[in-house]
């Protein structure tokens, strides 16, 4: 009968000894992930980052643009205005 505890002993000692390796590798595993995981979170603030800052470019450089088309089109029609104020003051001694 104490032959039949002991082998009973060795043998859950034996079993339970693999599944503490099995945990330890697992964890390790785990923290590996979870690092992973981190890089790549930070590598994506980082992409968002620049991609914020590369729409912000655009848009100061479409304000620009707007701001040159707007000045344009401001000297054009001053242009046409003084253009039909020269004509009409120009013709009015000829109709005197």
């Amino acid at each position: 009968m104490k032959i039949n505890f002991i082998l009973i002993f060795f043998i859950l000692i034996s079993s339970t000894a693999p599944f503490v390796y099995a945990e330890e590798s697992i964890n390790e595993r785990l923290v590996r992930v979870e690092e992973s995981i981190k890089n790549l979170s930070q590598q994506m603030d980082l992409l968002r980052q620049n991609i914020n800052r590369r729409f912000d470019d655009e848009r100061v450089f479409n304000y620009f643009i707007l701001g040159g088309i707007f000045t344009l089109l401001t000297l054009i029609g001053t242009l046409i205005v003084i253009i039909l104020w020269d004509r009409r003051s120009s013709l009015k001694p000829v109709q005197q």
